[in-house]
């Protein structure tokens, strides 16, 4: 073959394989097309790709091409002189039979192969496997061969570098989807155009709907209308949190009824798309709880207020809590300025150490 035509084929080879790296979505799929195009443009009888596994010091066959076919396909070997290029060098093996030169690869013994070219593959961190050409003539590959082999193994280098960052991220993703489906509290995450993308089963319990019917309802279905205008309550509305904010508000549950929550709002970025992710605690029984004390302590006080007699109720710091309209008309103070008051306020000087010492020896009853 003239220079200037394998020149050309080797360009058109490159060509072929960076367009291939960068658009495989099958890593198993592109080490095949790869060595069988190297192995053709470089004329080998027997191409291979050999992953290796760094536990036990052996290669796997990934992909093969040529005489072999797929008969070693999956075969595995240890790590052999002629299977192991160091650094970036590759190991060019002009002719197998001389006295001095490596053995033949023992996958390929039965092939009759008389030359070789290995280098090796780099990974994500450590050495992926090797790239081998091999053919039954001495002193096959030459000086251009040898640096079609180096490109070719870059650009293969870097197909498998992006597949194992893109299963690391996948992987990550499904780390974070399980921890956030195994959550408690209720995770819904909004994009900026007001698109529910995700919900844990949680968020499902919580407010009645199903997942399919989140991906499709706009957010603002869960506002309660009282609340809807409310600054910090309008993340489901578009509104951004600038940094995480938590906050207490009302939702509806698809049934129409009211869930108190407690709410973290933050920005995220999910699958390379800005979100904000709000998690909602439902915090329903502590607000009824809290609304039945409320409304206890005011049935108390009116109690209370019709009481004839001055009342006047004060905690373990001798600060007044409570005071009835009695205790006001009597001592002239609103109940507003009692609560401002201790109860030595209204006891004569000459009893008040007495009054102090009644408080404390209660307290330490």
């Amino acid at each position: 073959m003239e220079a200037s035509t394998t020149t050309r084929t080797h360009l058109s080879a490159i060509a072929d394989l960076s367009r291939w790296a960068l658009e495989a979505g099958d890593l198993d799929a592109l080490l095949k097309l790869a060595v069988a195009l190297i192995a053709e443009t470089v004329g080998a009888d027997c191409g291979l790709v050999l992953a290796l596994d760094e536990e036990s010091d052996e290669l796997t066959v990934r992909a093969c091409a040529g005489t072999a076919g797929s008969s070693i396909d999956g075969a595995r070997c240890g790590l052999e002189p002629a299977l192991s290029p160091r650094g970036s060098e590759p190991l060019v093996v002009p002719n197998f039979a001389a006295g001095d030169a490596v053995a033949v690869p023992s996958l390929l013994a039965p092939y009759s192969i008389a030359s070789g070219v290995s280098l090796l593959l780099d990974g994500e961190g450590s050495p992926f496997g090797v790239l081998a050409v091999y053919s039954r003539q001495r002193e096959h590959f030459d000086a251009k061969d040898v640096t079609f082999l180096r490109s070719g193994a870059n650009l293969l280098a870097s197909a498998i570098k992006r597949h194992a960052g893109e299963r690391r991220l996948e992987q990550t993703r499904e780390h974070s989807r399980l921890v956030v489906e195994s959550l408690r509290n209720a995770i819904i995450v909004i994009d900026d155009d007001n698109r529910i993308l995700s919900v844990n089963p949680a968020a499902v319990e919580l407010f009645g709907y199903t997942a399919r019917e989140f991906g499709g309802m706009h957010p603002r279905a869960l506002l309660h209308p009282e609340e809807r205008e409310h600054a910090d309550n309008r993340f489901e509305l578009g509104l951004r949190p600038d940094r995480p904010t938590s906050f207490v508000g009302r939702r509806l549950h698809k049934d129409g009824s009211t869930v108190h929550v407690s709410v973290n709002a933050s920005r995220i970025t999910q699958g390379g798309t800005p979100a904000t992710l709000l998690e909602y605690s439902d915090v329903t029984e502590l607000a009824e709880a809290t609304a039945r004390l409320e409304e206890s302590e005011e049935h108390l006080r009116r109690v209370f207020d019709t009481v004839q007699a001055a009342l006047i109720i004060s905690d373990n710091d001798e600060r007044i809590v409570f005071a009835n309209v009695a205790a006001s008309e009597m001592l002239g103070y609103s109940q507003e300025e009692l609560l401002q008051l201790t109860p030595a306020a209204f006891v004569h000087p000459e009893e008040r150490e007495a009054l102090s010492e009644r408080h404390r020896t209660r307290t330490l009853d």
